[in-house]
């Protein structure tokens, strides 16, 4: 073997480096780049712009009679997802939200407000008990929502989640989402739902009788479930 050597080659043309720009971090849009990246998805989208009055989902409201279990104030159940969805496996935390997310990320990014969303994740259990990582058999997008004006906006609302067993809320806001819920990868979804369930769960462990229930923000997606079935 020998080794090669440079030293008599010629090259046809001599590259002029000097003219040759190379960015500099500051002047990369990362944010930018990171949305080219994530695709959207609006076929999978469901009741896009369908909107609810806001008086629909203050003071008394009413929700379908089969998803009542959605709104019911239980810090077992509330702590045990917490706990299930902070053990989960991270690869197969990414496998089973993929496709939910890539919708949700969609939703987001077509509401008139993306900042003041909400999105609400429902989770199919397979226990009886005490929920464990386990027992997560299925994650969809029961809906994406913000306020704008005097009404709740959809960008996503799927009357499937009403066969759901449990309702996760998460507010597009959260600092969990670096670049935005409408470019939020899965592991960034997962701190996000693990924050809001433990957040929950304490504010529901202190919770008095005459306080305000802590499942507000999924009342709009029950609500506007229940609008759709009457208008069939």
């Amino acid at each position: 073997m020998v080794d090669p050597t440079f030293e008599d080659t010629r090259f046809a043309v001599t590259p002029d480096l000097s003219a040759a720009r190379f960015p500099l971090a500051d002047d990369i849009d990362l944010a930018d780049r990171r949305e080219q990246m994530i695709l959207a998805h609006p076929e999978s989208l469901r009741n896009e712009g369908e909107r609810l009055p806001i008086a629909q989902v203050q003071g008394e409201f009413s929700v379908p009679a089969q998803s009542t279990h959605l709104v019911e104030d239980d810090l077992t159940i509330t702590h045990g997802v917490a706990q299930a969805l902070a053990d989960f496996d991270p690869r197969t935390w990414h496998d089973t939200v993929e496709e939910p997310l890539r919708t949700a990320r969609t939703a987001v990014a077509r509401l008139p407000d993306s900042e003041s969303g909400t999105l609400v994740f429902a989770l199919h259990l397979d226990t009886t008990g005490q929920p464990t990582a386990d027992s997560i058999e299925n994650v969809l997008v029961a809906g994406v929502y913000c306020r704008h004006d005097d009404s709740i906006v959809f960008g996503h609302l799927d009357p499937a989640f009403l066969e759901a067993d449990y309702l996760v809320p998460i507010p597009a806001s959260d600092d969990a989402f670096e670049s935005g819920a409408a470019v939020a990868t899965s592991s960034e979804l997962w701190k996000a739902a693990i924050r809001n369930e433990r957040f929950r769960a304490a504010l529901l462990a202190k919770q008095d009788d005459d306080e305000p229930p802590i499942h507000s923000l999924v009342v709009p997606v029950l609500v506007g479930a229940g609008t759709l079935d009457e208008a069939d």
